[in-house]
């Protein structure tokens, strides 16, 4: 659950087990969004009990503000019940920080399986990006539809997003994703699309992220 920095090395940016209302030792953080190192959002791979807040489940995001847990994103409440409907990657986009907290933005995710939001129709796919604009849900990025398309058994797992035809993903773990004009991309590596074109962002092999538990599985890119 911890969050890690890359500026031509690594370093712990947060030890979620020594924050002030710490995150319990079994949770596994698989979205994010950080605004600094004490304020910041988060998906969770299952559902995990937090100190005062109670019980989160994977389809949510919560907001950390110097030691206070809050939900900001009920998605049992907006209807992803259906176990695909996990967000196992998420960004916010636009609106102001005021105190440390996003205020007014639109929240972009993708899902842990094949499953639509409610109210959107056609293919669903683990890889495309959808929208939530406070009142309804929509597909953004139907990511085996765009120039260059994403394999079809492609899962994207992080992903930081300026707008529809640019974002920053990585993809789910022991997946190598091969991808238009890019190649072979790996669970620990970062990709850029750029209205059309695919490059490698970040190499994390080359970066010495060859275990198999250092799949970068969140990620935020300023």
């Amino acid at each position: 659950a911890d969050i890690y920095f890359y500026n031509s090395g690594f370093s712990r940016a947060v030890d979620m087990n020594a924050i002030t209302r710490p995150v319990p030792s079994s949770a596994n953080v698989d979205g994010l969004v950080r605004v600094d190192n004490t304020h910041f959002y988060l998906s969770l791979t299952d559902n995990v009990t937090l100190p005062v807040l109670g019980t989160v489940q994977d389809e949510d995001i919560v907001y950390y503000n110097e030691g206070t847990w809050s939900v900001i994103f009920d998605g049992t409440a907006r209807g992803l019940t259906n176990s695909n409907q996990d967000i196992d990657a998420f960004d916010i986009v636009g609106g102001t920080t005021t105190g440390g907290a996003i205020q007014g933005g639109t929240l972009y995710f993708s899902t842990f399986g094949n499953a639509n939001p409610p109210g959107v129709t056609g293919t669903a796919d683990d890889a495309d990006i959808y929208m939530w604009n406070g009142t309804a849900f929509s597909r953004v990025v139907d990511a085996t539809a765009i120039t260059n398309p994403v394999p079809a058994t492609a899962n994207v797992d992080g992903l930081s997003l300026t707008d529809a035809t640019h974002f920053y993903l990585s993809f789910s773990n022991d997946t190598n994703v091969n991808l238009p004009g890019a190649g072979n991309v790996q669970d620990e590596d970062v990709v850029r699309y750029n209205a059309g074109t695919w490059s490698v962002y970040f190499d994390g092999t080359a970066r010495g992220l060859t275990n198999s538990n250092q799949d970068l599985d969140a990620i935020d890119i300023p």
